[in-house]
This record gives structure tokens, C-alpha cells and sequence, in this order.
């Protein structure tokens, strides 16, 4: 890290801690902003670049989106966050619907459903089926079972809840993958090119 940087990175220190006696941690702190300075991870505060098309030799099209967040040293800082390229395997037609920006309403377009409702939907359900259901049984079984029997009655309750949880959650997938997902991505893979820009 160059001697600007550093200049930098102290300033931040002065402005941020003002008087506070901070000399026998300085040098932690500057490692720690040289650290955060080189990591390859991109906050949330950041723009996006997305380029998109076919290359001169390219048959397919491809796709790189990358998050920039500063120039830091005059040098960009960003990250790749996607790199799409499309082909035929096997003799299928691979096709990709990438959002940005605002993926929610992609998102719910592409799914079916909104991924925060379907959040919710899965908690409520992993909820019941792992604490309210158990609980419930083990209540109704009070002081017609010993309380050991009446514990491990509940135990394998919470541990088939779980099981069933993650089946509702695994069915729920396949079927947005086939009956919202799928169709979609097929639609737009037999897509004539000079009619992407406009699906």
C-alpha cells in the first residue's frame, strides 16, 4: 500500500476518532484499513456495470456484470458478480434471465411468487412443524405418559418436522423451477436474437 493511501487511511483515523487516544492501536487500525481496502468484496453502496452481447467469433451470446464501488488510488475498485455464457450442450439450448438493480420484481416474475412472502411461507411452516406441532402433542400426552417417554415422543417429532420441512421447501423449488421457471428460460432460449431486447 502506497504512502498516499496510508496519508488516507490515517486522515479517516483523525476525522473519525478526533481526540481520542488511539497511538498504541494505530497500527492495527491502518492494517485493518489496508485489509478492507484490498478486499475483493463490494459493500451495498455501489454501482453496477453489465455487458452483454456477442463477441466477433462468438456464436452464443455472454454476459459479465461486476459492482463497482470507488476509485481508490486511481484505480477502480469493483468486483465480478456474474458471468453468464450461453451455448448448446448435449444438444440443448442453454439459456440464462439475469436480474439487476431491482432483482424483486424479476424475481417474482420469474418464480411465481414473492421471495420474501415465500421467505415467510417456509419459516411459518419449519416453524409449526419443528416447535408448535411437537409442543402440542407433547402437551396432550401430560399425565398419560411418563414425562421421559413424553420428551421423546416430542424429540422425534421436532426431528420428522425438520425432515418434512426441508421436503416442503425441496417440492415447493421443483415445482416453481417447472411449472414458472423453466418455461420462462425456454421462451427466452428460442428467441430469435434481434427479439431479446424487447422480451
Amino acid at each position: 500500500m502506497n504512502g498516499r493511501v496510508i496519508e488516507e487511511i490515517r486522515e479517516v483515523l483523525r476525522i473519525v476518532f478526533e481526540k481520542l487516544p488511539i497511538e498504541d492501536v494505530t497500527q492495527d487500525l491502518l492494517r485493518a484499513g489496508s485489509l478492507i481496502l484490498c478486499k475483493r468484496f463490494v459493500p451495498g453502496n455501489h454501482s453496477g456495470v453489465v455487458n452483454a452481447g456477442y463477441g466477433e467469433k462468438d456464436l452464443f451470446p455472454s454476459l459479465v456484470a461486476y459492482e463497482c464501488e470507488c476509485v481508490i488510488n486511481n484505480r477502480l475498485r469493483y468486483a465480478e458478480t456474474d458471468h453468464v455464457k450461453i451455448g448448446i450442450t448435449q444438444e440443448f439450448l442453454l439459456a440464462s434471465v439475469n436480474p439487476f438493480a431491482q432483482p424483486e420484481m424479476v424475481n417474482r416474475f420469474m418464480e411465481g411468487v414473492d421471495p420474501r412472502y415465500q421467505d415467510a411461507i417456509g419459516s411459518y411452516v419449519s416453524q409449526l412443524l419443528t416447535k408448535g406441532y411437537p409442543d402440542k402433542i407433547a402437551q396432550a400426552l401430560g399425565g398419560k405418559v411418563t414425562d421421559q417417554l413424553q420428551e421423546s415422543v416430542r424429540n422425534e417429532l421436532v426431528e420428522l418436522g425438520s425432515k418434512l420441512a426441508e421436503d416442503f421447501e425441496e417440492q415447493l423449488t421443483h415445482y416453481r423451477q417447472r411449472e414458472f421457471i423453466g418455461p420462462v428460460v425456454d421462451s427466452v432460449g428460442s428467441m430469435p436474437k434481434d427479439e431479446l431486447g424487447h422480451g
